[in-house]
């Protein structure tokens, strides 16, 4: 309910007190996507912080972070320009950094053109280094 309501603190103290990050309503929905289909991003910010997995599937085969069109949770959290946020997105491993949307953006350049300073210095050290890997 914190997260369709659009609570960050109700979210953070759940989070303090043990609540499990990635359990499921009765449709099969996580905060993340519930947060995601909602808009709430500042919910959105305080689960990633905290681990929150992306990648799990609702009953009706549904992933915030597979199904690209409806949400991409790298390219959300690099436009937000929240940095601790983007490590932990980055560190899941669970994304294409070099993903790019609809309108061929990848999320360093949409970090760029949002004047996201530390996230795009944080995507570009990332992807630089993955080239010599």
């Amino acid at each position: 309910m914190a997260s369709r309501l659009g609570l960050p603190l109700i979210i953070q103290c759940l989070i303090d007190f043990g609540c499990e990050l990635n359990s499921i309503t009765n449709s099969g929905d996580t905060s993340v996507m519930i947060c995601a289909k909602y808009k709430q991003e500042e919910c959105l910010k305080v689960l990633a912080k905290a681990g929150a997995y992306f990648g799990l599937v609702n009953i009706a085969g549904q992933s915030k972070s597979s199904n690209t069109s409806a949400f991409l949770p790298l390219m959300f959290v690099a436009q937000v320009g929240d940095t601790e946020a983007l490590k932990t997105v980055i560190e899941s491993g669970e994304f294409d950094l070099d993903y790019q949307d609809d309108s061929g953006f990848s999320a360093v350049v949409l970090t760029a053109l949002k004047g996201r300073v530390e996230s795009f210095r944080l995507l570009n050290n990332v992807i630089h280094c993955h080239w010599f890997l």
